[in-house]
């Protein structure tokens, strides 16, 4: 019995155009793309490989009594109205509200297995607050909540408060004898309240070794003009234009370049010391008048500079940076600072450099094509994919040493790949 009486391809009899036009039909709904990135503030509240971040109040408040209260808040962004599933743990007394509709609270069957649910939601194009409230108890102080599918689709958690706009991170309240928010929620768009503690964003103070510090920014010009870069820094430095060295100097000094149309790269090579004060200072003037500083095309909600270190030598793969997926020879990522507040990489919707098990059988598949219909095209779609992959990964082991769990690159670096091997679609 058949369930088709025509099976007739529609695209004809030729099976090599046949294969040809599906490889290509996926290649236009998957194009090649980059990662974009955004700033992080460093959470007292770290990710586990589960995907949940264990919000947990006892190591924050080991003072606090039972029957007090405390908060964590932070809202997920979404690029349009769909369905989410998302992680909770609630054996300690707490509850969850995204958009302001509770999704779960403990109950007495939580307390007793401690159990995990996954809870499907509705989540609306921009920003859904989720506000996790958590009363302390004989049971603990805290909850669990986080992403059900860690290795297909990532939910990345952003900061409220307009301080922190377009940064990573979950804001955590000051402890409370009561329940301060039993009828209203906290505003995500305001200002921090005094009820939460003020996370720092940038701390341009020391930092922890001796060695060459590097910051890295751009300069957007509307034409080929001469531009004026005035600096004001803590120690020697030396100032590369799109990865050609134009002068240096120390304290307050400046060099003038040559800017071509567009984007162009500029970045500072200071000596820095763990006892001295790292300081540092940048503006650009042409004819038109002062230009302004952007940090990078591909990170989101960033301050002008990034900033790089402490490399004991000079490293010269930093000088030919052009954006935040530039190779450096470094075992540490930018910053947003010379705080903790890393730069993070992110991969949510897009499938072009993500790696899964039903990408990978995809990938070996277009390999196999473009060997048997020798079409060029098709090869280099597919090794673009795995390079992009193959690039990322140091970022990722270091993302995942940091953070508990990395924001790309998962099922490599959390060691997930053991189907593919066995089933040899694609090798790690």
């Amino acid at each position: 019995m058949s369930y088709l009486e025509n099976k007739k391809s529609i695209a004809g009899s030729n099976t090599a155009e046949i294969i040809r036009k599906i490889a290509y039909r996926y290649i236009d709904d998957n194009k090649p793309c980059e990662f974009y990135a955004a700033p992080s503030v460093k959470s007292v509240f770290r990710q586990q490989t589960n995907g949940m971040f264990d919000i947990n109040f006892d190591a924050v408040y080991p003072a606090a009594k039972i029957g007090s209260y405390a908060y964590a808040l932070m809202y997920i962004l979404s690029e349009r109205d769909m369905s989410v599933t998302v992680s909770a743990r609630l054996s300690r007394g707490a509850e969850i509200r995204i958009n302001g509709e509770c999704i779960a609270k403990t109950t007495v069957d939580d307390e007793l297995t401690g159990r995990k649910r996954d809870i499907r939601v509705n989540v609306k194009k921009g920003k859904n607050p989720v506000f996790i409230k958590a009363k302390k108890t004989a049971l603990g102080f805290g909850a669990e909540f986080g992403e059900a599918c860690i290795a297909w689709k990532p939910i990345y958690m952003y900061m409220p408060f307009s301080e922190y706009r377009g940064y990573l991170g979950i804001a955590c309240s000051k402890v409370f004898e009561r329940d301060i928010y039993e009828n209203t929620l906290p505003d995500i768009e305001g200002s921090i309240p005094e009820e939460f503690v003020c996370a720092k964003k940038e701390d341009k103070s020391v930092f922890e070794k001796d060695g060459y510090a590097y910051g890295a920014s751009s300069v957007i010009a509307t034409k080929n003009m001469r531009a004026r870069l005035v600096f004001s820094t803590s120690g020697n430095a030396s100032v590369y234009v799109n990865s050609e060295k134009v002068g240096g100097g120390r304290g307050e000094f400046c060099v003038d370049a040559d800017l071509a149309a567009g984007r162009n790269s500029v970045v500072a090579e200071i000596e820095c010391s763990r006892n001295r004060r790292f300081d540092f200072a940048a503006a650009a003037y042409a004819d038109e008048g002062q230009i302004g500083f952007s940090a990078d095309e591909y990170v989101r909600g960033a301050p002008e500079w990034l900033f790089l270190g402490v490399s004991t030598g000079k490293n010269p793969s930093v000088t030919r940076y052009k954006n935040i997926h530039t190779e450096i020879d470094a075992d540490d990522f930018w910053r947003a600072g010379v705080s903790e507040n890393y730069i993070r990489k992110l991969r949510d919707n897009d499938i072009y450099g993500k790696w899964t098990y039903p990408i990978g059988v995809v990938l070996y598949g277009l390999l196999a094509a473009a060997d048997g219909l020798s079409d060029s095209c098709i090869r280099d779609y597919a090794v673009g994919h795995l390079e992009k992959i193959t690039q990322n990964q140091s970022y990722a082991d270091f993302d995942m040493r940091r953070n508990g769990l990395t924001s790309i690159n998962r099922p490599i670096t959390c060691r997930l790949l053991r189907l593919v091997r066995e089933c040899a679609a694609c090798g790690d």
